[in-house]
C-alpha cells in the first residue's frame, strides 16, 4: 500500500479504537510518561502470545517520521513453535500515533505472496491482492502497555511493551528490493506487425484479464523488469535456523514461502553445490547409470527409472562433472563422468537397430508398457523409448563435448566410451539437429574419431539461427540451445586448433550476448565472461557476473517437492504483458485458449517459481508467472551444479 493509504488506515483505526478506551490505573513512570519528549522513540521490549503458535519475544521499533507519526518495525520470534526444526519470526512494518499514555498502531498484512494452493488449502489471487489492516491500541496496565488484536484471518494476539532502549543508526529492518529494466531495443516494424496480428486473432487487448492492467505504466510502455530481491539475504546467511515472514499473516502457505526463501539464501553457492553433488551421486542414478528424478509412490521416494528427460539430464550432468574435474582434479568427479558416460552409451546401444536414440532406458517390468521397446542382446533386461530426440541430442552432445575437452588421454575407458557413443550417433536420424548442433557433432567426430573429413566440414560450417529479444519476448528454448551450441563449438574449435572457427563461434556468442543482454540470463553471462569474445554490453564486467551469482543465490537446496500451485498475478505489483506469449506462433487457425498466451512483465526470483515447478530451471521462460508442483517429483539439482561449475570453470571466485 502507498503511504497515503497506510496513513488513512491508521486514522480510521484511531477513531475506531478511541471509542473503546476506558479509564485505567496509573502505571510505572517509564510507561505512563510515554508521550513525553524522547519517550516514544526507541526500541521497546515486546512480549506476547499467539492463539495458534504460543508465546513470543521480540522488539518494537518506533522511529519518528517526517509526517508527525512514527514508523514501526515489529520483530518477534516464537519461543516454543518451530517449523521443521526452524524458529519462526514475524516482521511487520507499519505506522504508530501516540496519545498521552496510549499508542495506536496499524499494519497492512498480505494474506500470502504467491502460493495459491498448498496441499488441501487454497487461496484466490484476490486474497493475495487484498491486504488485511491490523489495528491495535496499546493501553497502560500494571504489566506495561498491553494490546489485544487479531490478524483478521488466523490468529488472535495479546502482547505488551515494557522498557525501551535508544534507536540505532539504522532501522531494525527495511526492504531493499529493486527492479532492473529489461526493455531492450526498439521492436522493428515487421515484428510489431506480427504482434498486432496475434493480438487481433486472440482478441488479446480486449480480454478481461489483460484489461485489468491497461492503465499501468509498465503495460502501456511494454516495460519488462527483473525483480532483484535484497530482503534478508544477509540475515539468512548469518542465521541458519530461522525463517522470517515479512508483512504477512502466518499460516502454512506463508510459512512455506519463507522456507523456500531460507533454503535459497541460507547456504552459500559453494555449500549448495557440495550438497547437490553429493545428493546426485547417492540418490539420482538409475540402474541404467542415468541421472533421473526421484518419484514418490505411496510415500516412498525412489529413483524414477522411466524419467523421459534422462538423456538430456545425464548429458548436462556429465558436462557439470567435467567442469568440476577440470577445476578441482577430484577423482570423484571423474568417477561420476565415467558412470554418466556408461549410461549414455547404453542409450545409443540399446537402440542400435533403430534410427532414433533412446531418451531413457529402464529395468524391464513383467509386461511391456505401451510406447516402450524391449531391449535385445546385452540389454534384454531393459526397455527404452525414443522420447524427445532433439532434447536428448542437445544434452548428450553437450556432455560429450565437455568430456572430450577435459579428459586426459590416459583415461582410456572414457575415450573408448566417447568413441563408441559417437560411432552409434552417426548412424542415427540426425534430422532433429540444428545446423549449429551438426557442427558440434562434426567437431566431436574430428576430435574423438580423428576423422579428417569431419574436421573439414566443421571448419566450413557457420553459425546460424540468430536469436531475438523484444521487450520480454523470446524463443526461450532456442536461447538456451544456442548458448550450449556456442560453448560446444568454441571449445571444439580451440581443441582442433582451428583459429577461424574459434573466431566464428566467439562472434556468435558475442552477438547473441548483445541480443539477450537486457534480460541477463545467468548462464549466458557466465559463458560470455569465461569464453571471451563478448562485446561491451555490461555482462562481462564484475557487475554482470554479480547478476549471474544472484541467480545462483536464488536456487534453493533442497529442491522442493510440493503439492502446490503458484500464481504471481496475486502480487499487486505484478503486471501482465500486452504482448501475447510466443506471439509468432499464433495463426488464424489458432485453437488454444487466450489464457495460454498470458505472460508477465516481471522476471520472478527463481525460488518463487521455477525451482518449484521445473526440472531444469535455465530452460524456462523468463516471464512465466504461474506453475504447479504435483508433490511426487523431486528434481535432481543438475541445473544448479551445472551453473555452479560453469561459474568456477569460467574463473568466478566469489562463490563462498
Amino acid at each position: 500500500m502507498d503511504r497515503f493509504t497506510s496513513l488513512f488506515s491508521l486514522l480510521v483505526s484511531i477513531l475506531f479504537l478511541s471509542a473503546c478506551v476506558h479509564p485505567v490505573k496509573p502505571i510505572p513512570r517509564d510507561i505512563a510518561s510515554l508521550n513525553e519528549a524522547g519517550k516514544v522513540a526507541g526500541i521497546w521490549v515486546l512480549q506476547g502470545t499467539s492463539s495458534t503458535r504460543g508465546p513470543y519475544n521480540g522488539e518494537l521499533e518506533l522511529r519518528p517520521s517526517h509526517d508527525g507519526t512514527f514508523d514501526v518495525v515489529r520483530i518477534v520470534t516464537y519461543i516454543n513453535y518451530f517449523y521443521d526444526g526452524l524458529r519462526v519470526q514475524e516482521v511487520w512494518t507499519g505506522k504508530a500515533v501516540p496519545d498521552t499514555d496510549t499508542l495506536t498502531l496499524s499494519y497492512d498484512l498480505r494474506q500470502g505472496e504467491y502460493i495459491t494452493k498448498l496441499g488441501e488449502t487454497s487461496k484466490s489471487t484476490r486474497d493475495l491482492q487484498t491486504p488485511l489492516t491490523v489495528a491495535m491500541r496499546f493501553l497502560p496496565t500494571p504489566a506495561g502497555l498491553a494490546a489485544q488484536f487479531s490478524d483478521m484471518k488466523v490468529s488472535e494476539y495479546s502482547e505488551w511493551l515494557t522498557t525501551s532502549r535508544p534507536l540505532e543508526a539504522q532501522p531494525l529492518w527495511r526492504g531493499e528490493n529493486q527492479t532492473i529494466s529489461a526493455q531492450g531495443k526498439t521492436i522493428p516494424a515487421t515484428e510489431r506487425k506480427k504482434i498486432r496480428e496475434a493480438q487481433k486473432i486472440l482478441n488479446f487487448t480486449k480480454d478481461s484479464f489483460i484489461q485489468n492492467y491497461k492503465s499501468r505504466p509498465q503495460f502501456k510502455n511494454e516495460l519488462p523488469e527483473i525483480f532483484v530481491e535484497g530482503v534478508d539475504q544477509g540475515f539468512y546467511r548469518s542465521n541458519k535456523d530461522i525463517i522470517r515472514l515479512v508483512n504477512k499473516i502466518t499460516d502454512d502457505a506463508t510459512i512455506m514461502e519463507a522456507v523456500l526463501r531460507q533454503n535459497a539464501y541460507m547456504p552459500s553457492p559453494k555449500e549448495k553445490a557440495l550438497r547437490y553433488d553429493d545428493s546426485i551421486e547417492k540418490r539420482n542414478f538409475s540402474p541404467a547409470n542415468l541421472v533421473v528424478v526421484r518419484k514418490a509412490v505411496q510415500n516412498n521416494l525412489n529413483v524414477f527409472s522411466e524419467d523421459p528427460d534422462a538423456a538430456f539430464t545425464t548429458g548436462m550432468y556429465l558436462a557439470s562433472q567435467a567442469m568440476r574435474f577440470k577445476v578441482t582434479q577430484e577423482m570423484q568427479s571423474m568417477q561420476n563422468m565415467k558412470r554418466a558416460l556408461s549410461g549414455l552409451r547404453g542409450l545409443t546401444e540399446i537402440s542400435k537397430e533403430q534410427m532414433q536414440i533412446a531418451s531413457v532406458m529402464a529395468p524391464a517390468p513383467p509386461d511391456l508398457p505401451e510406447g516402450w521397446i524391449q531391449g535385445t542382446g546385452g540389454y534384454q533386461k531393459f526397455i527404452w523409448t525414443p522420447g524427445n530426440q532433439k532434447q536428448s541430442f542437445i544434452g548428450m552432445l553437450h556432455g560429450l563435448t565437455w568430456a572430450a575437452i577435459v579428459t586426459p588421454r590416459s583415461e582410456s575407458d572414457v575415450w573408448m566410451n566417447l568413441h563408441e557413443i559417437l560411432k552409434e550417433l552417426n548412424k542415427k536420424d540426425l534430422g532433429v539437429l540444428s545446423e549449429n548442433l551438426r557442427a558440434t557433432l562434426e567437431g566431436l567426430n574430428a576430435l574423438v574419431l580423428e576423422d579428417g573429413s569431419a574436421q573439414i566440414r566443421f571448419s566450413n560450417m557457420r553459425a546460424s539461427q540468430k536469436g531475438f529479444y523484444w521487450n520480454g519476448n523470446a524463443d526461450w528454448a532456442r536461447e538456451f540451445e544456442s548458448l550450449l551450441e556456442a560453448v560446444n563449438n568454441i571449445q571444439l574449435a580451440t581443441a582442433l586448433n582451428n583459429i577461424s572457427a574459434v573466431k566464428e563461434w566467439k562472434k556468435y556468442l558475442a552477438d547473441e550476448g548483445q541480443v539477450y543482454g537486457p534480460i541477463q540470463r545467468p548462464l549466458r553471462i557466465l559463458a560470455n565472461f569465461g569464453f571471451g569474445g563478448a562485446k561491451d554490453d555490461g555482462n562481462t564486467s564484475s557487475d554482470g557476473v554479480n547478476e549471474a551469482l544472484r541467480a545462483l543465490n536464488e536456487v534453493p537446496y533442497p529442491r522442493p517437492r510440493l503439492d502446490v500451485r503458484i500464481d504471481h498475478s496475486g502480487d499487486p505489483a505484478w503486471v501482465a504483458s500486452p504482448v501475447p506469449r510466443n506471439y509468432w506462433t499464433v495463426t488464424a487457425k489458432n485453437s488454444k485458449s487466450v489464457v495460454s498466451y498470458y505472460q508477465g512483465l516481471q522476471q520472478i526470483p527463481i525460488y518463487k517459481l521455477p525451482a518449484v515447478t521445473s526440472r531444469f530451471i535455465w530452460k524456462e521462460d523468463a516471464f512465466q508467472y504461474q506453475g504447479k508442483g504435483t508433490g511426487d517429483i523431486e528434481a535432481t539439482g543438475v541445473d544448479y551444479v551445472y551453473a555452479y561449475w560453469l561459474a568456477r570453470f569460467c574463473g568466478v571466485s566469489n562463490l563462498q
